[in-house]
């Protein structure tokens, strides 16, 4: 079945994911490309592959569902979707993993913070504390640029008070 109209349930959902106070509120988001969505692991809970009736016979594990061209391209921030994006459960926060910390205050741009997460995977960083004057981790532009990196590391987002206590606390 192609979902064509825009009063579908998922479509309704899909579109308010674009919006950060949604993410958080759904504890959800949004990966497009076909090449992001073969890098899900298996650690993070996938709701559904989305695809257009182009991708109809794209495979894949997760649930499926197809939208018309129309709804898919309405639904992506790319100029030219590849017609395979997933909605994705955000991974619950974890405690810090190792003494390689990388610390982001201030960084507004989703692209340039997808740019970091990527050259921390590089660098070997295993955590990454956002204060929360950062831009929402899960903008599909800071996913786009991070390349997957988003995947395999570790974010902790603090208030800087909660800085404090971890440094008072290690220190």
């Amino acid at each position: 079945m192609i979902i064509k109209s825009e009063s579908n349930e998922k479509y309704k959902y899909l579109n308010k994911l674009k919006k950060k106070k949604y993410r958080k509120k759904f504890n959800s988001f949004i990966v497009e490309s076909i090449k992001i969505v073969e890098q899900i692991p298996k650690d993070f809970e996938c709701e559904f592959v989305f695809v257009n009736e182009d991708m109809k016979d794209y495979e894949t594990n997760f649930k499926k569902i197809v939208f018309s061209n129309k709804l898919f391209d309405k639904l992506s921030l790319l100029e030219n979707p590849e017609g395979v994006s997933a909605c994705l459960k955000i991974k619950n926060q974890k405690e810090i993993s190792s003494d390689k910390i990388l610390l982001l205050d201030h960084i507004q741009d989703p692209g340039n913070l997808g740019t970091i997460i990527r050259s921390a995977e590089a660098f070997s960083f295993k955590d990454i504390i956002l204060l929360n004057s950062c831009v929402d981790i899960y903008n599909e532009k800071t996913i786009r640029a991070s390349m997957g990196s988003i995947f395999r590391l570790n974010f902790i987002e603090f208030e800087i008070n909660d800085l404090k206590k971890l440094l008072d606390k290690n220190y």
